[in-house]
């Protein structure tokens, strides 16, 4: 029973009724499936993500831009996923510690209403992670090192309510080109870290090309901008290269 040799679904309509569901096991009748593929706007299928555990061989997973709701699902031992898109819909919760993804170079989350960022661990070929435009509240955890992101390029959090950063979060990311965290509410102190663990990302991995956005923080409805010592370390890597948008 079921579809035992199916490596591909696709699903893109804009015909059905708001909020219909997708069964919850439709998909553990395919241990083939390799690509799903769900794109039916944000007036179309919602509820509970289809439970996708125990799909190994699953590599791509597109949902973006339905109605789906609940916990960010967690792609439990699908050790292949190279692409993550499950942005545009209604998530809540905390983002899965993603971890032992050898292959995994894109997740992207963005546009859901999610609160809460996880540490991730070994996704040694991620090379962008978008959460913006979601509801994330607390700290910015610790990407860089070669035991977690080490190849990330793009990390996108900007429009959400983050005031805490983690110490090195930054540091050890020696392919970083671009990184937004502007309209967020980090404190004085979280963003002069922030800006220090940069400067220091530079001198470990000395390179320009890299884009920096810190516009709009504010914390309790005041602007929050870098103390003079981080203005300086930003002065000195815009003549490394580096592009800061900061006011």
């Amino acid at each position: 029973t079921g579809c035992p040799s199916l490596h591909t679904f696709y699903c893109i309509s804009w015909s059905f009724a708001t909020d219909s569901q997708i069964g919850y096991d439709v998909f553990q009748s395919c241990p083939d499936l390799r690509n799903l593929y769900i794109y039916t706007g944000t007036g179309g299928i919602g509820g509970a993500v289809p439970n996708l555990s125990g799909l190994s061989k699953l590599t791509n997973v597109y949902l973006w831009w339905n109605r789906f709701s609940g916990s960010v699902p967690a792609l439990s031992g699908a050790s292949n996923l190279y692409y993550i898109g499950l942005q545009g819909n209604r998530f809540t919760g905390t983002v899965p510690g993603y971890a032992n993804l050898p292959n995994a170079h894109y997740i992207y989350l963005h546009n859901n209403a999610i609160q809460g960022l996880s540490d991730f661990g070994y996704l040694p070929n991620l090379r962008r992670f978008y959460c913006h435009n979601n509801q994330l509240v607390g700290n910015l955890p610790r990407y860089g090192g070669t035991d977690r992101c080490y190849r990330l390029e793009y990390l996108l959090l900007y429009n959400n309510q983050l005031t805490g950063y983690t110490a090195g979060a930054l540091t050890e990311l020696p392919w970083l080109r671009y990184l937004d965290v502007s309209n967020n509410q980090f404190t004085q102190s979280a963003l002069n870290s922030l800006v220090d663990d940069l400067f220091d990302n530079y001198e470990n991995y000395n390179r320009g090309g890299v884009t920096i956005n810190i516009r709009n923080i504010r914390n309790n409805s005041a602007i929050v901008l870098p103390g003079e010592d981080q203005l300086d370390k930003i002065d000195i890597l815009r003549t490394k290269g580096w592009t800061w948008r900061v006011t």
